[in-house]
């Protein structure tokens, strides 16, 4: 059994790390919300093709993760750490680099 002091300051630090997270999702959610508005602009205007390079780089941003094993060697399904490319990174598994150019709308409107 664990130290009680020392369990109620883990148990307040989480609840507190467990309140800026939903915070952080509600923005996430925002942001989201907005983007697809963008998205269905976007398609009205027959760039597709652009739609997806954005869709699909958002949901691999959001998807990405590193499996963890907690300090304890706890090897229990684990919180997955969520993560997105550095800039200039090529991790082709992470997020999509192919520039927007690449696709017939981007290049037609010259975007990249």
């Amino acid at each position: 059994m664990g130290n009680p002091a020392a369990v109620q300051a883990a148990w307040t630090a989480a609840k507190a790390h467990l309140a800026t997270l939903q915070a952080n999702l509600a923005t996430v959610q925002a942001n989201l919300a907005t983007l697809e508005a963008d998205c269905d602009t976007l398609y009205s205007q027959g760039a597709g093709d652009v739609v997806d390079w954005l869709r699909t780089n958002a949901k691999q941003t959001l998807q990405g993760f590193q499996p963890r094993v907690s300090a304890g060697g706890n090897t229990a399904p684990q919180v997955l750490s969520v993560w997105a490319a550095q800039p200039g990174a090529r991790d082709l598994s992470s997020v999509d680099q192919r520039p927007i150019a690449s696709t017939t709308s981007g290049q037609f409107y010259n975007l990249s």
